[in-house]
């Protein structure tokens, strides 16, 4: 008798007869030591193969003594001694039932024969133990009773995006628990969405470790992971949610359990909603970005559109920015153009932007003249959305404020340069784009590499004002 493997004792030698061994019809006897790790069990001359499982967890002692052969993967199941409850002699159809513990082969015993043709299991109630530990785990992990994590994108944009497959995650899992991983900047984008039940706000300051652990202590079923950085998998990977979803690009396929294939080609041929959405499912259909906002954030929108004497219909806003880079910013000059002749037409001009925004955003309300409202750095993201909603007409530029707008319900004017439309365009109906598609466009370049940004300034405020 020799150990195999953790948890398993096997005899498996050649059947025949051994020197000085004794036949006696009904009983087993123990060569090599008559303890479990060495030594051949026979019965009649006849190798009886015996697959037990050790009690006790690994580096204890069970109640025969013995150490255990119990392997980490068995912790749950039952304290007991290994039984043989039915051992077969093949020759004879001789059947010896159990249980047979550790100390019957020590003392060279069997239990006593019964009839013949009763039937028992081996280890019944370890097998059903262990199969009904997986059973209840697997039909936990496929129920919709679910804590689920969603890494979200640290960009303005993409998190607003990222709204939209939340909606998608929701009515997949219905009854599932949802909480969001964001960054501190963009994480009260979701402060009083419904479709969310905690919110998980962090720095890079904070570092890997303690957001591991707070990751960890929570005890997350399923994660998606919505961002293509390997350190976004790296972190679930260290917390040891059981099931992570992403695209397996930059080798970070390893630390999924579920990845989709990952070509930056193809990633770009479609919106980036869609392929959000395709980590839920092949099925599964995208739905609006939105961002919901409580009655007092709205009733101080008004308050603000009130205190410039203005009504909501004679509003337009404008968002110039764009953190990216140059080559998705339409010129300062064309801005002024457009605000001068909407408000010509008697419309007011709201400039949305950054805090690093202020000076170019300043700049266009200058050239723009009275009656512009400057708002860049002034407004959070809550506030800029409560103002959007009520905004009927929003232009922009390729931006994180587009998508916001987009998201509250404004009409949406975007002018696009080194980007793509059909990535990153405003998701949704009645929104309008602006694209010159250039030769050498898109370039996804934040600097043009000619120094032309023919694909920006061959746009003029015409060809704006004429949607």
């Amino acid at each position: 008798m020799r150990a195999v493997g953790p948890g398993t004792i096997d005899l498996r030698a050649v059947p025949g007869k051994t020197a000085g061994h004794q036949r006696h019809r009904g009983h087993a006897h123990c060569r090599g030591g008559g303890h479990a790790g060495g030594g051949h069990l026979r019965a009649d001359g006849q190798t009886i193969r015996l697959c037990a499982l050790a009690a006790g967890k690994q580096g204890h002692r069970n109640r025969t003594g013995l150490p255990a052969l119990r392997p980490a993967w068995l912790k749950e199941m039952p304290q007991r001694p290994f039984q043989l409850h039915e051992t077969y002699h093949s020759r004879t159809g001789q059947r010896f039932y159990g249980p047979m513990t550790i100390n019957h082969i020590r003392h060279k015993t069997c239990p006593e024969p019964r009839r013949r043709g009763h039937k028992t299991l081996v280890t019944l109630c370890e097998l059903c133990a262990f199969c009904g530990n997986n059973y209840l785990h697997e039909k936990h992990m496929k129920s919709d009773n679910q804590k689920i994590l969603i890494r979200v994108p640290n960009w303005i944009g993409d998190a607003v995006i990222s709204t939209g497959f939340i909606e998608a995650c929701k009515k997949k899992h219905p009854e599932a628990s949802i909480t969001i991983l964001a960054h501190q900047r963009v994480a009260e984008l979701f402060e009083a969405d419904p479709r969310v039940n905690d919110i998980i706000a962090f720095s890079k300051e904070e570092g890997l470790r303690r957001i591991v652990r707070s990751i960890k202590s929570r005890g997350f079923d399923r994660a998606y992971i919505l961002p293509l950085s390997f350190s976004s998998a790296l972190m679930f990977r260290l917390a040891g949610i059981k099931q992570r979803i992403g695209y397996g690009s930059e080798l970070r396929g390893l630390l999924l359990t579920e990845s989709l294939k990952y070509s930056q080609n193809d990633f770009r041929s479609r919106h980036i909603l869609q392929g959000y959405a395709a980590l839920l499912g092949p099925d599964v259909a995208p739905k609006a970005p939105k961002i919901y906002l409580t009655d007092d954030e709205k009733g101080k929108a008004e308050k603000r559109i009130f205190a410039i004497k203005a009504g909501p219909e004679d509003l337009v806003g404008f968002g110039p920015g764009a953190t990216y880079g140059p080559a998705k910013m339409w010129p300062v000059e064309n801005w002024i153009r457009l605000g001068r002749k909407l408000s010509e037409g008697g419309k007011r001009v709201m400039i949305f932007g950054s805090a690093s925004e202020n000076e170019l955003c300043r700049d266009i309300a200058v050239g723009i003249g009275r009656g512009t409202a400057n708002l860049a750095g002034e407004l959070s993201l809550r506030e800029s959305a409560a103002l959007l909603s009520l905004i009927p007409s929003f232009v922009t530029n390729d931006t994180g404020v587009m998508h916001l707008a987009a998201a509250c319900g404004a009409r949406v004017t975007a002018i696009f340069g080194s980007t793509s439309p059909v990535w990153t365009g405003p998701w949704g109906e009645g929104h309008r784009i602006i694209y010159n598609q250039e030769p050498c466009s898109p370039c996804y370049k934040r600097i043009c590499r000619y120094g032309h940004y023919n694909c920006l300034k061959k746009i003029t405020p015409d060809d704006v004002l004429a949607g």
